[in-house]
């Protein structure tokens, strides 16, 4: 297996249907076991933090799975900018288009976002580069 987990993290303002994000991330994971926070933004507005973990080696690979060729090769472009020291990958999901049930790769900022930790031995961003580069290839040549 290639990831310890992906965790998802979505955030909920208060002109949003809660719903909605929810079932957003539903979608995207599989999974309906997901964590609401209440908080509030800067100007004191109400906020929703919504996360969920997966650990599934299924339900992580149905979400590579659920990416086109182009998104992939997006991934496997930018892993430099993706991967910190600690092996933890990042990347974004449009929160709209999963709604819409749609998985899509985005740098906007209404997002899911996305963190993997990498299962790389001894754990250094040097070898969780090369289980994510295999673990891509791979998807790419599917």
């Amino acid at each position: 297996m290639t990831f310890h987990y992906l965790l998802f993290r979505a955030f909920c303002q208060a002109t949003e249907d809660e719903k909605k994000v929810i079932s957003a991330i539903e979608f995207v994971t599989g999974s309906e076991d997901i964590s609401v926070t209440r908080s509030q933004g800067f100007h004191g507005n109400p906020i929703l933090v919504l996360e969920t973990e997966v650990k599934s080696k299924k339900r992580i690979d149905s979400v590579f799975q659920n990416l086109d060729h182009q998104q992939l090769q997006e991934l496997r472009d930018t892993l430099g900018s993706r991967l910190d020291d600690d092996g933890n990958f990042f990347f974004r999901l449009d929160k709209q288009a999963a709604f819409e049930e749609r998985i899509v790769l985005t740098t906007q900022d209404d997002v899911i976002a996305v963190k993997g930790k990498v299962k790389a031995y001894p754990n250094n961003r040097e070898n969780a580069m090369k289980v994510l580069v295999d673990y891509l290839d791979d998807r790419l040549s599917k």
